[in-house]
């Protein structure tokens, strides 16, 4: 029952939020000021977001928009999971999702520098999200690296609207 109540919710999340409008209004409404003002929310184009990991297993963004960010190609991902309880292998699912769309957005583009792209996670579970939305809060070593020590992990941070 909670599997097909999941996919109800996420069949309308596709639906409303696929229309580029509600899309625009959204992030408008979410997305911090240090992104919106260089996001030309007018350019939002609904993207494929499917594609074929190298474990051969077919892995699904729910939406990904290319919009123009600084005056150039860029995309936002939304990543829509209904769930009854936080995941703590979320942040893992989005980095994988990131390289995934630098990978195909260089093979199909012939791209020389991948497209920025800012994850935001949108979750309405029952309980509210306790699980860290930046790597290297998951890292309990990461502070105590130097400056020159830190450009050696990669780290990224999502976008959370939690509606719990």
């Amino acid at each position: 029952m909670e599997n097909s109540i999941s996919q109800i919710h996420d069949k309308m999340f596709k639906e409303v939020f696929g229309n580029h409008k509600i899309a625009a209004d959204f992030l408008k409404a979410y997305l911090p000021e240090c992104l919106s003002k260089d996001i030309d929310l007018n350019s939002l184009e609904v993207q494929k977001g499917s594609f074929i990991t190298q474990e051969l297993k077919e892995v699904f963004t729910d939406l990904l928009f290319k919009a123009n960010i600084n005056g150039g190609d860029g995309y936002i991902c939304f990543l829509f999971e209904h769930k009854s309880y936080p995941d703590r292998n979320t942040i893992y699912q989005i980095q994988k999702y990131i390289i995934e769309i630098w990978v195909k957005a260089e093979k199909e583009n012939s791209r020389k520098s991948p497209p920025m792209v800012i994850p935001i996670l949108i979750y309405n579970g029952r309980k509210r999200w306790n699980y860290e939305t930046s790597i290297n809060e998951r890292m309990d070593w990461y502070s105590n690296l130097s400056e020159d020590q830190k450009k050696f992990v990669p780290a990224y941070e999502y976008l959370i609207v939690d509606l719990s």
